[in-house]
């Protein structure tokens, strides 16, 4: 029953335990009896059915499988495809759900990388920024160093100058300290210009024994 449809297309022949058929390439079914009034070349074969040149192959159980299948039924046939097809989409869907499941976590490990770069670089920023507070305070620090070491420099400068006009006025008004034998010291400013040994006195100058003069110049320092 399968078969029922199997005929010659020339001459409507169908088929019997002893008949032997062929296909051509270009798809129609020749009995034997049709095909042998084509001539015995290959070149001089042509379609009893659409007249073009073209090659037989027997239909039997040596037939191709890719040509096999055109008697086939139909319902076997598409039981077998859909079995394949199954496993088609089977391997098909689990590598495809083992790639996105990939995809997902590469995403996901680029996302966590993301989000830790942008603390890092918040962190480094944060850092900077107090960096430069800090390189701020400390040049600030030292602008203000400098400004009270120049004022002290200049304090400096002018207290040499006060002190060495102070020496020059002691150098000017130091005493003349007189020491007798006798232990007895006598100052004169040394300034004047009246010379003790121009005084008239009661006692010769001789007679006092001036045996050393010490002239002692008093240095003040501050």
């Amino acid at each position: 029953m399968a078969n029922d449809w199997i005929h010659c297309n020339a001459c409507y022949r169908q088929p019997t335990q002893k008949s032997v058929f062929f296909l051509s390439s270009c798809g129609h079914i020749i009995c034997q009896k049709c095909t042998s009034t084509l001539g015995d070349k290959d070149s001089d074969l042509s379609c009893p059915v659409c007249h073009k040149n073209c090659a037989f192959t027997e239909i039997n159980r040596n037939l191709r499988p890719e040509l096999q299948i055109l008697f086939r039924n139909p319902k076997d046939v598409a039981t077998q495809y859909m079995r394949s097809l199954a496993q088609v989409l089977e391997f098909q869907g689990t590598n495809r759900t083992r790639l996105a499941k990939h995809v997902a976590e590469r995403e996901k490990k680029a996302v966590k990388f993301a989000h830790l770069a942008r603390e890092e670089i918040k962190k480094r920023i944060e850092m900077e920024n107090k960096a430069v507070e800090e390189h701020t305070r400390l040049k600030h620090e030292l602008d203000m160093e400098r400004f009270r070491c120049r004022a002290l420099e200049a304090k400096l400068a002018e207290n040499e100058k006060q002190l060495e006009q102070m020496q020059k006025n002691i150098d000017a008004a130091a005493p003349v300290i007189i020491r007798s034998d006798s232990g007895i010291d006598a100052e004169m400013d040394i300034d004047s210009n009246i010379s003790f040994l121009n005084v008239a006195t009661s006692t010769p100058i001789k007679k006092c024994s001036v045996s050393k003069v010490y002239i002692i110049l008093f240095m003040s320092q501050m």
